[in-house]
């Protein structure tokens, strides 16, 4: 335990019910914050030293490589959210608060990319797409099991999902079962690397998931669980994180 507490901090310093026949994502920006004029000399002399934009760019750029290791490594991500959870009692020395705080500072801190989803609604509006048949092929060959059916997911067991030309990518939500059950899965396709990847969980497993699109709000889409539940979807970093936390 003690060589995965040592190891996590140097990592990150280093770098729907279900859709109807279309769904809109209304775009949403949050307002331009207004500059602060510049300080006078005198302030600027007895001002504490802060970082340099040199520093700061250095910065980001290394949190953002973090996230995107993060990302590769996505299934041991979980695993060891798990892990910590079972033995951060027994330990005392790490705890799954702070683990789910190193994701909140990076997406506080570092701007997110921001770009407009063009096509939003059921999966069968999107098998026009040149993508969609490599989507089928990354879905099939991860084998990603739905638990509801006793099988492997297949792409018409989503609610739906979202596409964007200037991200490159697509998103799919769901997925729906018999009797009005749902199972959450959420994954992300990159259409032009071919890559499909589940959404990390920084808060662990969700309770209420995530079934409903809200509003993209900049560089987040919201989206809300059946019992009402918020949720704030980082898109392209794809990290899903509860609104709560913010």
């Amino acid at each position: 335990m003690k060589k995965i507490v040592a190891f996590l901090p140097l990592l990150l310093l280093t770098g729907c019910g279900p859709f109807g026949s279309s769904v809109e994502i209304v775009e949403e920006l949050p307002p331009v914050e207004t500059l602060q004029s510049a300080s006078s000399e005198s302030e600027a002399q007895e001002a504490e030293p802060v970082c340099s934009v040199e520093d700061l760019k250095s910065c980001e750029e290394k949190a953002a490589q973090c996230v995107e290791n993060l990302e590769d490594s996505n299934a041991r991500l979980q695993a060891l959210t798990a892990s910590i959870k079972t033995q951060e009692k027994a330990s005392g020395e790490f705890s799954t608060g702070e683990f789910k705080e190193m994701f909140l500072v990076f997406l506080q801190s570092v701007p997110q990319v921001e770009f407009p989803f063009e096509s939003c609604g059921q999966v069968d509006i999107f098998r026009n797409k040149p993508w969609f048949d490599a989507f089928q092929s990354a879905l099939t060959k991860k084998g990603e099991f739905f638990a509801l059916a006793g099988r492997n997911l297949q792409v018409d067991d989503f609610f739906g999902g979202c596409s964007s030309n200037g991200g490159s990518m697509a998103f799919f939500l769901g997925a729906g079962g018999t009797g009005g059950q749902t199972e959450f899965h959420l994954l992300k396709f990159d259409t032009q690397s071919g890559t499909l990847k589940k959404a990390i969980l920084p808060d662990g497993p969700c309770a209420d998931c995530p079934v409903n699109f809200g509003k993209r709000r900049g560089p987040f889409i919201e989206l809300f669980g059946e019992k009402g539940e918020k949720f704030r979807y980082f898109f392209n970093k794809n990290i899903l994180t509860q609104d709560a936390n913010f």
